[in-house]
């Protein structure tokens, strides 16, 4: 959902041939799946255009090498991704919500203030 928003959003400010989008997640939790039938419902409600084959899947080791900016949507992906990536890739990631002026910046630790919520949990 998240990655059909941003990329929509580069689109709109002119950016869409210069940042390329994807989503990944950092477990095999999901793999496999389409995108959740409500999410892609809602997604349709607001004139967003789904990807004609998109499944969920781990992060792999090309995407991480390709990558120059890594947002997890929340505190405990950011820690599992984390984990994954090698030491020079770990200051590019960034919480989603960490580019909100509206939001204080949390202390280390306490990223999870910046937690987007799962809509279906």
């Amino acid at each position: 959902m998240a990655e059909i928003v941003l990329r929509n959003e580069f689109q709109l400010r002119g950016l869409g041939d210069v940042v390329a989008v994807r989503s990944s997640g950092v477990s095999d939790e999901e793999y496999g799946n389409p995108i959740d039938r409500r999410a892609q419902r809602e997604l349709t409600k607001r004139g967003y255009r789904l990807p004609v084959s998109h499944f969920a899947h781990r992060i792999e080791a090309d995407e991480i090498a390709e990558t120059n900016l890594f947002l997890p949507m929340t505190a405990s992906h950011m820690r599992s991704l984390l984990r994954l990536l090698p030491a020079e890739k770990r200051e590019l990631v960034h919480m989603y919500r960490a580019f909100d002026p509206s939001l204080p910046k949390p202390q280390p630790g306490r990223e999870m203030l910046l937690d987007l919520a799962d809509p279906w949990y």
